[in-house]
């Protein structure tokens, strides 16, 4: 397995910042799934323009499928992109 801070480095150099690239290398490593509050709790940010920008890059890319669920008030997203879990190892 590959350790945190070379996960982290192959993630930045894909065009995420520092933060994004540990929240999504902790997301991987457990479960593969989060809603956007939980990037806000980790990263110590109000939920807001930055979040929703970093989640639609997320879509955009191809690097998560979502699921949309609570009556449309909540939606799941599931990491899904091979390289992404490569690089992790």
């Amino acid at each position: 397995m590959i350790d945190l801070e070379q996960a982290v480095s192959a993630i930045v150099s894909k065009g995420f910042t520092e933060r994004q690239a540990r929240f999504l290398v902790v997301v991987a490593r457990h479960a593969g799934v989060c809603v956007m509050r939980q990037y806000c709790a980790f990263a110590e940010v109000a939920f807001g323009h930055t979040t929703r920008r970093f989640f639609t890059k997320l879509e955009r890319l191809g690097w998560v499928s979502t699921y949309d669920c609570a009556r449309k008030r909540a939606r799941i997203y599931h990491l899904r992109h091979r390289e992404l879990y490569d690089v992790i190892g």
